[in-house]
């Protein structure tokens, strides 16, 4: 990347707390930074509103407050991005959309599986359609449905 860096499982601490959160993927580029949270679900999987729950609440936080502590990103933008290969619970979508339209600190972003696939086919990048598909997407895992029933109506990212 051109004038940035990616870290992959960097470890923050808040500065007030001392709490510790990892960061699955952070992207440094100029005065931006993209904190990613990575679930490598198979395509069935459904990722619950407890989950989002806990990263919007507790992980963000910490992480936020670790990077607003350090000098050289006090006026950064901060947007954070919640990917998985599955798909979300509308409940989850719900909390999605709340946090995004009470948040203006940062910006709060989310990909589900055919969000993840449309962006990997738009990159040049074919080693990671090709992860992805052997993966994930036609995995033989992939088919097997999820264990949490699911509305007809899932929501979908934005």
């Amino acid at each position: 990347i051109e004038g940035g860096s990616i870290d992959i499982g960097a470890l923050v601490r808040c500065p007030k707390t001392g709490r510790r959160a990892e960061i699955d993927v952070r992207l440094v580029k100029e005065r931006q930074l993209r904190i990613y949270e990575c679930k490598g679900y198979q395509p069935s999987s459904i990722v619950q509103k407890e989950e989002i729950e806990e990263w919007l609440t507790k992980r963000i936080p910490i992480i936020n407050a670790a990077h607003r502590a350090e000098e050289r990103f006090s006026d950064s933008t901060l947007r954070y991005e919640f990917w998985t290969c599955g798909s979300f619970h509308p409940d989850a979508a719900q909390l999605f959309l709340k946090a995004k339209s009470a948040t203006t600190k940062y910006q709060i972003e989310w990909k589900d599986g055919a969000a993840v696939r449309e962006y990997a086919n738009r990159i040049k990048a074919p080693g990671i359609r090709k992860m992805l598909d052997d993966h994930y997407f036609k995995h033989p895992l992939a088919d097997v449905p999820s264990l949490v029933p699911m509305p007809e109506e899932l929501s979908r990212p934005a």
